[in-house]
């Protein structure tokens, strides 16, 4: 039931009716209304993106390019509080001289803090400081830490995907240290199988509406019946398809997908 329904109800406890308008209290502030713009626009971005890291044909090329999508546009939310702040005052017009009057509540110093004066911030920027940052340097943080495992997993595979600009050499160190990663799955030869798939493959293959990618290739190869030619490109294409985009690292402790 909405907060102030709870108020109004003359069969609710007491207890309940102070905590109805306690919390009636907070969402009227112009700090509550920053919160709910904030987090609208990083959920109405970051949902569809996880649905996409879940849905099956997603590979780990196009999860890196999203997440660090994700980045850039909570940096662009980050250098928006003033927005943030103008909207809310909007719709919390009233609200505005209030919050600015707040009387500071006085911190009496202790004798590990030193003869340096104390700062005092303003209502405004003691919430952009302690909650609004935070917030976004957070989930930046929490983004780059699987930006960069995603980002190490692409890269072992970059040259199943990227071998046609790739240079011959280069391509070959990586097919070899492929193949010493899964030494029980590739064996060395697909070294020589990645170099004879780079000349097997015309220009008129793929193309900027069909573009070359790990499940492209796969299909290409199975449609001209040359899996047998290129076994363990095949195998090391379904390894890497097969590897999960999403994880369970933010799941509560007693989650069954954190047992996992």
């Amino acid at each position: 039931m909405a907060p102030n329904k709870l108020f109004l109800d003359k069969e609710q406890k007491a207890t309940t009716h102070a905590e109805a308008r306690g919390i009636m209290k907070q969402m009227e502030s112009v700090e509550m209304v920053m919160m709910m713009f904030l987090w609208i626009d990083i959920l109405e971005r970051f949902q569809p993106v996880g649905k996409i890291l879940q849905s099956v044909d997603i590979d780990l090329s196009r999860a890196v390019q999203l997440l660090s999508s994700l980045t850039l546009y909570l940096e662009d939310i980050r250098s928006r509080f003033e927005d943030y702040e103008k909207m809310a005052k909007e719709v919390a017009i009233n609200l505005s001289s209030k919050e600015e009057s707040r009387i500071p509540r006085k911190h009496f110093k202790t004798i590990y803090d030193g003869n340096a004066p104390e700062t005092v911030l303003k209502p405004t920027d003691k919430f952009k400081v302690e909650t609004f940052l935070p917030i976004i340097d957070q989930l930046q943080t929490e983004l780059h830490d699987r930006i960069k495992v995603y980002e190490l997993l692409e890269e072992r595979f970059a040259c199943l995907h990227k071998f046609k600009s790739m240079e011959i050499g280069i391509m070959k160190e990586k097919a070899e240290a492929l193949a010493k990663t899964y030494p029980k799955d590739l064996s060395i030869d697909i070294v020589n199988e990645l170099n004879h798939l780079n000349y097997f493959i015309t220009e008129d293959c793929f193309t900027d509406e069909n573009p070359l990618t790990a499940r492209s290739l796969l299909k290409y190869i199975i449609n001209k019946g040359v899996v047998c030619i290129f076994p363990n490109v095949v195998i090391a294409l379904r390894i890497f398809l097969c590897l999960f985009c999403s994880n369970c690292t933010g799941e509560r402790s007693f989650s069954k997908l954190k047992h996992i």
